[in-house]
C-alpha cells in the first residue's frame, strides 16, 4: 500500500529536521539520515564533553596529544590527516582524542575540511592548540625520552 510503513498498515510519517540539522549536517544533500550524520552527532558530542572536561580540569591532554593537536591546528583537515591523527593518538593509552578524530575521518568522507559540520572539532582543536604551552624543543625531546 502506498503511504504505509513496513507493511504494518501504519500511516507513513514525514520526519522534519530542525534548521541546524538541515543546513549543518554532513549528509544535508540527502533527505535521509546517513551514517556520516551519526558520526557527526557523535563528533559534536565528544568535542563538547571533552571541552567541558578540559575547561573544568577533569581532563588534561598528554604532551603527545598536544603535539598532534598543534600539528592539526596548522594543517588543512582531510580524511587522510584525521586518520593519521587518530592513529597517532590511539597508540597512547587513555588518549581521549582518538574517538573524535575517528569520527572526523568518517565525516570527512562526505564533506571537505572547511565544511560547517566540522566546526565543533575546529573550535576544540583551536582551544587546545592556543592553550598548549610553548615549550623549548629540548624539553619535548626530554619528555618523550621519559
Amino acid at each position: 500500500m502506498p503511504g504505509r510503513r513496513g507493511g504494518l498498515g501504519l500511516p507513513a510519517r514525514a520526519a522534519t529536521l530542525c534548521e541546524p540539522c538541515r543546513t549543518g549536517r554532513p549528509g544535508r544533500r540527502s533527505a535521509d539520515l546517513l551514517g556520516v550524520d551519526v558520526a557527526w552527532r557523535v563528533l559534536a558530542g565528544r568535542c563538547e564533553a571533552l571541552m567541558d572536561d578540559y575547561s573544568v580540569g577533569r581532563w588534561t591532554p598528554s604532551l603527545h596529544e598536544l603535539d598532534v593537536v598543534e600539528g592539526l591546528a596548522r594543517t588543512a583537515r582531510s580524511e587522510t590527516v584525521m586518520t593519521a591523527a587518530h592513529e597517532a593518538i590511539a597508540c597512547v593509552r587513555g588518549g581521549r582524542l582518538a574517538g573524535p578524530f575517528a569520527d572526523a575521518s568518517t565525516v570527512l568522507r562526505a564533506v571537505d575540511g572547511t565544511d560547517e559540520a566540522l566546526r565543533p572539532l575546529r573550535v576544540f582543536v583551536d582551544v587546545l592548540a592556543d592553550d598548549a604551552p610553548l615549550a623549548d624543543p629540548t624539553e619535548k625531546v626530554y619528555a618523550q625520552a621519559l
